[in-house]
Formats: C-alpha cells, structure tokens, sequence
C-alpha cells in the first residue's frame, strides 16, 4: 500500500516498521493509549488523527531517523537482558 489508515496498534506498528505514509485514528475508545504512546515515542504525534477533531496536516517522515531511534532502543533492550541473565 502506498498510504494507510489504521485504528489498530498493530497496523502502526506495521506501518512504522514497514516505513509506510500512514495515518492512525484515535478512536476514544480507551484502546488508543499503546498507539498513542508508540508515536510519542518515535515523535509521530502528527500520524494521530483525533475523529473528533479532524484536521490534520500531511508530513513526510524521515524514517531514517526513526530507524536510528529504533536501533538503540534494541541495543539498551538487549543490554537490559544480558545483565538481566548475568545476575
């Protein structure tokens, strides 16, 4: 796909990994505070559209930059269990 419309945590995270145009709706429905946090995360705030307040602007994402992010979040994760296992 060439641009998504998602509701759904795992449909973001897809998006993200996967370096797609995408944007993910908020729905109110409690549900949205995962997807909420993931584009707090990676500053994807924009990718929120809120239904109940619908505009919104259209930005290209420098998935370059969110590759980098991702990659030492791994890197501490993996830190994390090696001294986890050690102990």
């Amino acid at each position: 796909a060439n641009f998504i419309i998602t509701s759904a945590f795992h449909g973001t995270v897809f998006s993200i990994m996967f370096e797609k145009n995408f944007y993910a709706l908020k729905l109110g429905d409690g549900a949205d505070s995962r997807i909420e946090q993931l584009l707090r995360t990676f500053n994807l705030d924009y990718h929120l559209v809120d239904l109940d307040n619908a505009a919104y602007e259209e930005q290209n994402t420098n998935y370059a930059v969110i590759k980098e992010m991702i990659r030492n979040r791994a890197e501490l994760s993996r830190g994390f269990l090696i001294d986890a296992i050690n102990k």
